[in-house]
């Protein structure tokens, strides 16, 4: 009994079907996890699982032979066995196949001869399913013929292609790395984990079953999804390289709670449910990171469902609301007003581009309240400086008496003068780009919200309806063509593209913006000097040192005092953007950029300035903006409520709130 021929033929060599239920149940979940059945039902699996039989294999035996014609796939109950193949130089080692895994799957295709030779290290139980054994099923289940063998013929063909089994030092050096311990520390578990290649598109795990493992990605990436009771599904986020998949079941002892899918090839490792609970009782400090992992997915399903929730209560936007907005006379009010609107836009987007992906409205209502620190003259580059000063006593004691001195001087009214320019540049250009802006996304989410799938003559009739021309002549091309990636981001399957049709959506209304933007945030940061010092004589020389001035004011302002107001922090716009808590500055979906175009806009912009930023250069500030939305696109504090209920309420009443905004 050295080869898989003679173990089938040989009775003496396997097991009865075990009619044991839970024999069964556990035949049909090992079955389950090789995803080479993964369309099958539970019955049908079940059934599919009664219909193996069961080998014992001792230490020291060759178990199949390279060359030899095989008939059968096995499944590794127990035990380890070594894969070797034949060179020029001698048996090579290629790697082990442990508990959990499976190996001669190629035989279910045909009469092919064995690639390699495989030896059981120590005794072994294995679960065999012969090739007569999956026709006689197909034959049984002729609707899952063609099904079941191109699920097989692709998921084979693509194995071929991947390497064998790293070594057992290698997969507990994976495991060390990911929850921080000593990788000597980690030897016992090398009989609980696994490693596990699978190909793009395949089912790793379906809400509602039972969990019996967790997995953790090596490389590739997964996707998470759940379903609404109407059948919709609702995207939980991606699980990249280093991170884990599958904990909460084991933590808490429930079922699965959502689907995952592979959205590119991947490696995994899986640990059992045995060594998930040897890892925590040996290693308490892991018990950290799993559950900072539970509580940032839980945090941001809230988050997700928040925002459907979001955006059920709340009707489609019209152009009507917009333009009443911009017809309110009190710039404080009206502020309000046209942020709150930013984020019922942000929300209806994502009736079209799903609840994944921050929007360029969701950047602009984050920006428009930002703005209304300024406009209120609550946060100004003056009263930056002068918070500053007041901080050393002697200063403070100096600014006291200033103030007492020329409380109505005209030193007092020049700086007042400033204060309000510079208010009513950021107030004029908030209102610019809404005026522009708001109503083409309301009529954007009405025009197209309730598409099943994409017409090329709709979007041309819808994008015919906007100016024609570059946006620095007056025109809209730059932001039509971004309305054209939000709309072929609308049906893109595939959540990698759609997520960068999104990002360049969000990045050429963002260039489209800042190019309206230009003269009000040159006015705006300008205004300090062209009023303090507007009364030097206007020398040729006196000009020029003023223009040198002038770009040195910006930078200093840009560097020290400039800021964007985010749900979890404030940024710097003369700095560098954070990195995300887990130390990567772009989530794993936006880490490389397969879209030509996006890369090439990239890239432009990341050689912007070599010094101090200046946020009065155009392209300074695009450097910033598209490393904002490229690194804070998946972060879904964004769609946070900008105002509290009451706020919301005085709003709608024409009224200023009270409180802090």
């Amino acid at each position: 009994m050295t080869t898989a021929v003679a173990l089938a033929e040989e009775e003496v060599a396997v097991v009865p079907e075990n009619e044991d239920r839970e024999a069964d149940d556990r035949v049909a979940s090992q079955l389950r996890a090789t995803h080479l059945f993964g369309d099958l039902d539970q019955q049908q699996i079940s059934a599919l699982a009664a219909a193996c039989n069961q080998a014992r294999i001792p230490a020291g035996e060759v178990f199949i032979k390279e060359g030899d014609p095989g008939d059968h796939m096995y499944l590794v109950v127990a035990g380890r066995l070594r894969v070797t193949q034949k060179s020029e130089y001698g048996d090579v080692v290629l790697g082990e196949v442990r508990e959990g895994e499976h190996f001669g799957e190629i035989a279910l295709l045909g009469r092919t001869p064995r690639m390699a030779t495989v030896t059981a290290v120590t005794e072994c139980e294995l679960i065999a399913l012969s090739r007569d054994t999956l026709q006689k099923f197909i034959a049984q289940n002729p609707k899952l013929s063609e099904t079941l063998t191109s699920g097989l013929v692709y998921r084979l063909n693509w194995a071929k292609t991947r390497r064998h089994r790293p070594s057992p030092e290698a997969l507990s050096k994976h495991l060390a790395e990911i929850v921080s311990v000593e990788p000597s520390k980690l030897a016992g578990l090398e009989a609980e984990t696994q490693w596990q290649p699978l190909p793009r598109g395949t089912v790793l795990m379906r809400e509602g079953e039972k969990g019996d493992c967790l997995y953790f990605v090596l490389a590739g990436r997964l996707r998470a999804y759940t379903k609404n009771e109407d059948g919709s599904e609702i995207d939980l986020g991606e699980i990249g390289p280093g991170e884990s998949v599958g904990e909460m079941a084991l933590l808490g002892n429930a079922l699965r709670s959502a689907y995952v899918v592979t959205e590119r090839d991947s490696e995994l490792l899986r640990l059992s449910q045995a060594g998930f609970g040897r890892l925590v009782a040996e290693h308490p400090q892991t018990m950290v990171i799993f559950t900072k992992v539970l509580m940032d997915r839980l945090n941001r399903r809230i988050r997700q469902r928040g925002v459907v929730t979001q955006v059920r209560s709340s009707g489609v936007v019209s152009v009507e609301e917009c333009e009443d907005i911009t017809k309110t006379e009190n710039l404080v009010l009206r502020n309000l007003k046209i942020t709150q609107m930013y984020h019922r836009l942000s929300l209806q987007l994502t009736t079209l581009l799903g609840h994944e992906d921050a929007n360029w409205c969701t950047f602009a209502c984050n920006a428009s309240k930002t703005a209304g620190y300024s406009i209120r003259r609550e946060e100004l580059p003056f009263y930056g400086a002068i918070l500053m000063l007041k901080q050393n006593r002697r200063a403070a004691a100096l600014l006291e008496r200033a103030e007492q001195t020329f409380a109505s001087s005209w030193a007092m009214k020049k700086v007042e003068t400033i204060l309000q320019g510079v208010s009513d540049s950021i107030s004029a250009g908030n209102l610019k780009v809404f005026a522009e802006l708001a109503p083409i996304f309301a009529r954007f989410v009405r025009t197209f919200h309730a598409d099943s799938e994409y017409s090329r003559e709709k979007l041309s009739a819808f994008l015919d309806t906007m100016k024609s021309g570059a946006t620095e002549a007056g025109g809209q091309d730059t932001l039509k063509e971004a309305l054209a990636h939000y709309y072929e981001a609308t049906f893109e399957p595939n959540m990698k593209r759609k997520t960068e049709l999104i990002l360049l959506g969000n990045i050429k209304v963002g260039l489209h913006e800042q190019m309206r933007l230009q003269p009000n945030i040159i006015d705006a940061l300008n205004t300090p000097l062209a009023l303090g010092l507007a009364e030097l004589p206007k020398h040729r020389l006196v000009v020029k040192a003023l223009e040198k001035v002038t770009v040195l004011w910006r930078r200093l302002a840009t560097q020290s005092l400039m800021t964007l107001r985010l749900p979890y922090g404030v940024l710097r716009l003369g700095s560098e953007i954070p990195n995300l808590p887990n130390a990567r500055i772009y989530a794993d979906m936006l880490q490389s950029l397969d879209n030509q175009e996006l890369a090439r806009i990239v890239k432009h912009f990341s050689r912007a300035h070599s010094g101090f930023a200046d946020w009065g250069n155009l392209d300074d500030r695009m450097k910033f903006i598209v490393q904002l939305f490229r690194s804070r696109q998946k972060s879904l504090e964004l769609f946070d409520q900008p105002f509290f209920w009451e706020q919301r309420v005085e709003m709608a009443g024409n009224l200023v709130p009270g409180g802090r905004l």
